[in-house]
């Protein structure tokens, strides 16, 4: 089977294309030796959060900006020369940066935690011939999970069967109404909202049932992506 690397264009594939690409069963699903061999090489499917700081630490870290020393050296001059009050002016916008700052960087790890719980802790697969209930951490490329109304989805995958399968999507699309789900490959390029053949991880399902086959998990699914830009914006 192949890596994650060219995850973005099973929507363009027909379900044994996809089935291929991914070295899995339809039917069957993945062995048990072989979903552990795929989980010591993609990792857990889990949104891995960044080294968590104090709010005193995210304060004093806001010094370190090559800009903010700059404004520093030219504060302490001021006052070397007098400028008082310049002097004073730089300093306080530099603090409201600073709390600013470390304000915005506890939101993102909020809402890094909020993105968290929105995957539910287990999953319905099929492995070895058999539906099992496996926690979430441990779905990889290639299994088959199964989709029924309120289960959430743990991770990206391809549609392989689907009968009036409607998926909620709004918390990653932004679609208030659900999007029925379709097994057919589709062409060109089509937004994330419109890949009507593809199910991702934080979603759920809301009316009918199918199957998917797991083509992203943890931090290359498009809701890892979200964290990942979260936890990494300036």
């Amino acid at each position: 089977y192949h890596t994650q690397t060219n995850m973005n264009d099973f929507f363009r594939m027909s379900v044994d294309e996809a089935r291929r690409e991914l070295g899995s069963d339809t039917l069957r699903g993945l062995t048990q030796a072989a979903a552990l061999e795929r989980l010591a090489e993609f990792g857990s499917n889990q949104l891995v959060e960044s080294k968590k700081k104090t709010y005193r630490e995210l304060f004093f870290d806001q010094f370190k900006n090559f800009l903010i020393i700059i404004l520093l050296i030219a504060a302490l001059i001021s006052v070397l020369i007098g400028e008082f009050i310049d002097g004073s002016f730089i300093m306080f916008i530099v603090l409201v940066n600073a709390f600013l700052g470390a304000t915005q960087e506890i939101q993102a790890e909020r809402e890094i935690r909020a993105l968290k719980k929105m995957v539910l802790p287990t999953a319905s697969v099929v492995r070895d011939n058999e539906i099992k209930k496996i926690p979430a951490a441990e779905v990889v490329p290639g299994d088959i999970i199964i989709l029924e109304v309120g289960s959430a989805i743990p991770a990206d995958a391809r549609i392989v069967e689907t009968a009036n399968l409607k998926v909620e999507e709004a918390a990653l699309t932004g679609e208030s109404a659900a999007a029925l789900k379709v097994a057919t490959a589709l062409e060109g390029e089509v937004p994330l909202a419109e890949r009507s053949n593809m199910v991702f991880m934080g979603t759920a399902v809301v009316y009918g049932r199918g199957r998917a086959m797991v083509t992203a998990t943890g931090m290359r699914t498009e809701l890892g992506t979200i964290a990942h830009l979260v936890q990494s914006e300036k």
